[in-house]
Formats: C-alpha cells, sequence, structure tokens
C-alpha cells in the first residue's frame, strides 16, 4: 500500500455501482476505452459498469463471465490536493481510501507520489 496525492480532480459519471460477489455472472463486452484491460459488463438487473479482465473468466462464447473475485465498480469523486491511500492497482486505475474513509476507484494518472511526509499521517515514514 502506498500514499498517493490527488494531482487532478475526478468526478465520477457512474451513480450506481456494480458490485459482484465472487461466482456471480455477468454479460461482458469489449469497447473502446482509454485504459486496456477492462470490459463493460452488465448483471442480470441491468446494472452496467467498466471491470477489470483480471476479475472475470470468461464461462461461454456468447459473452458471459463469472466473477473470480468480489468486486465494486465505485468510483470515488475528489478534489485535487487530497491523499489516498492506494490499496490495489489493477489496468490504469487504483482502488483507494480517502482520508475520511470512503473507498473507490480513481485514475493512477490523477496521482503521484508523494515527495514529503503525507499531510493525513504525519507521523509517517516514508
Amino acid at each position: 500500500m502506498k500514499i498517493l496525492k490527488v494531482i487532478k480532480s475526478h468526478k465520477s459519471e457512474f451513480h450506481v455501482p456494480l458490485i459482484a460477489l465472487k461466482g456471480e455472472t455477468v454479460q461482458g463486452e469489449k469497447r473502446d476505452t482509454e485504459y486496456e484491460g477492462w470490459l463493460w459488463c452488465q448483471n442480470r438487473n441491468g446494472v452496467a459498469a467498466w471491470v477489470p479482465e483480471t476479475y472475470l473468466e470468461r464461462t461461454s462464447d456468447s459473452g458471459q463471465f463469472q466473477f473470480l473475485k468480489d468486486y465494486n465498480s465505485r468510483e470515488l469523486t475528489i478534489e485535487e490536493g487530497q491523499e489516498v491511500l492506494v490499496l490495489e492497482e489493477d489496468s490504469g486505475w487504483a482502488w483507494a481510501r480517502t482520508t475520511l474513509g470512503e473507498e473507490g476507484w480513481l485514475p493512477i494518472k490523477n496521482m503521484r507520489a508523494l515527495s514529503e511526509k503525507p499531510d493525513s499521517i504525519p507521523d509517517l515514514q516514508i
């Protein structure tokens, strides 16, 4: 885990996240996107979102995929200057936690490593 500073604000475009447990299935397809390694997926309730391919396993030729682990597509809305704890990185995005405890995805290109002690945890050694 590492602490990064947000250098460009990010606003989530999706208000209803796709949440799945390991073993659940979705319909998925490749779509043009700025980020490689993501599939556009829709669950049986009609909720659609981007999912990292590493979270999925194809179960049929008809575009059905099964989750290999739990997943939440929630994106964070965050302002420049905030610090986040990165818990996981995948295909150009990071699953991160804010200082208020909110978790969600952020584009890695919108963050940078800290060159000094983080404001959010002043006694941390880096």
